[in-house]
């Protein structure tokens, strides 16, 4: 019984080693699957299909900014249609048509341009990739802003049904293209590689845009306001144009007044909102209008306040090195005034305070170079010291000696009748002109010349 228990307890225990082995020799085999298929999904990834070019081809930049140009546009001339004119056969209409032709290529034309990969660094230019990104993401906006919703109003006819306000609604889903705006951010950085650009205005330049932007879309939906209550009485019909009041009518106000006078209007309204001026000449009526009026009061409050603060932040910061000469000047005026200085003294101090201010700043581009990879600091060093080449001493020298000496370069600035070193001085270092002229013995040196140069050719100080 033992040897027929122990027999069967011996059977028993193989049999669980084997099926342990089993589940283990399928689970590696199952994550061997899973590596190879990880494997050539990555390497189809990678793979270049056929005509799909990079974001950086001339081409595409250059649509990229038609684009640009047309989300410029229908920011602002699509809310101005929606709340205060009429559909009709006109210019706009068929540039409108233009715009969405021009967003269906664009939508098609995206299955042809590489994605940036943030995780390799690279472009993948794999059609299948971009495909599925594209399509869970802006498709659906893409498919929605190209849907020629104009056409679709006129077609309808003066039917009652072409009356009814609800179609402007979907008139404005035209909007749901300017989330595209995002792609200027990614123009930007492509274009701020080439141009040099102050931050600064362009800061200020951003904010004013931002405030007049917002006053155009507070403008344009009071108008649409107006028009989805269709109301008798309204803030149109209760402000005077001129010497019309349009009243308790059944007409529409756009066909008393012509849309750019009630544009305006309602533009000067946005604006006295935003501002928080207020003079009470548009007041609403409805409540409709009543509710929309303390949304944009509430919006437009914190809109007003955000961009005084930021701007008045940015102007200070513009003027950070003029602040900081003034408390230098200051610190400066008071240790005159506590030392009992003479005033030739005195003057020669602000000359040279002075004169401080309008050179370089040293210690800021040294932290920069410091923050460069070591090529980049290299190549950066060798531009400027392109002194160090000329002179017969470095001639020679590898180009890994002349960078380090390079970075201990230091600037020194001297005002104006001030003698770097006079006759009998010990001299152990040589000086570099960078701005400005120096005498020596007589004989004029400019910018770019050196002085003292045995400094660098003697084991002992020059005296």
């Amino acid at each position: 019984f033992r040897r027929s228990g122990g027999g069967g307890s011996e059977r028993s225990f193989y049999g669980r080693s084997s099926g342990s082995a089993s589940m283990y020799e399928s689970s590696v085999n199952d994550s061997d699957s899973s590596r190879t298929k990880r494997r050539k999904k990555k390497n189809k990834k990678y793979r270049r299909s056929p005509g799909v070019v990079a974001p950086t081809n001339k081409f595409v930049q250059r649509w990229q900014g038609y684009v640009a140009f047309l989300l410029c546009y229908i920011a602002v001339a699509t809310p101005l249609e929606v709340g205060f004119f009429e559909p009709s056969f006109n210019f706009f209409f068929y540039f409108n048509q233009l715009i969405a032709l021009s967003f269906l290529i664009d939508m098609i034309s995206n299955f042809f341009v590489a994605l940036y990969d943030h995780r390799t660094n690279h472009y993948v230019y794999c059609r299948v990739y971009i495909a599925e990104k594209y399509f869970r993401s802006w498709f659906v906006v893409d498919a929605v802003s190209i849907i020629p919703f104009d056409a679709l109003y006129l077609g309808i006819g003066t039917t009652a049904f072409s009356r009814l306000s609800a179609l402007r609604i979907f008139r404005l889903l035209r909007l749901a293209k300017l989330v595209r705006i995002n792609q200027l951010g990614k123009m930007f950085d492509r274009v701020e590689l080439v141009y040099t650009i102050d931050y600064t205005m362009l800061a200020l330049v951003k904010f004013a845009l931002t405030a007049v932007m917002f006053a155009h879309w507070l403008a344009c939906a009071y108008g649409l306001v107006e028009e989805l209550e269709s109301s008798k009485y309204s803030w149109m019909r209760s402000t005077e144009f001129g010497n019309v009041v349009i009243g308790a009518v059944d007409e529409d106000p756009r066909d008393i007044v012509s849309s750019w006078d009630l544009y305006v209007a309602a533009l000067y309204w946005s604006t006295m909102t935003i501002s928080t001026i207020g003079y009470g000449d548009i007041v609403p009526v409805t409540m409709g209008e009543r509710v929309y009026v303390i949304i944009a009061m509430l919006v437009g409050a914190f809109e007003y306040g955000y961009i005084v603060g930021a701007v008045s932040n940015i102007i200070a910061t513009r003027n950070e090195k003029i602040n900081k000469f003034q408390m230098v000047m200051r610190d400066l005026n008071a240790f005159l005034t506590d030392h009992n200085l003479p005033q030739h003294l005195r003057v020669r101090l602000r000359e040279y305070f002075k004169y401080q201010l309008q050179g370089t700043d040293g210690q800021v581009h040294l932290k920069l170079l410091d923050r460069m990879s070591p090529a980049l600091r290299g190549e950066c060093t060798i531009s400027m010291n392109k002194w160090m080449r000329e002179l017969e001493f470095f001639r020679y020298c590898p180009e890994p000696l002349v960078i380090s000496l390079s970075m201990q370069v230091t600037e020194q600035m001297y005002p104006p009748q001030e003698f770097l070193f006079q006759a009998g001085d010990v001299i152990t270092k040589m000086f570099l002109i960078r701005k400005g002229v120096i005498s020596v013995d007589g004989r004029l040196r400019l910018s770019g010349k050196t002085v003292c140069e045995t400094c660098l050719y003697l084991d002992e100080p020059v005296y």
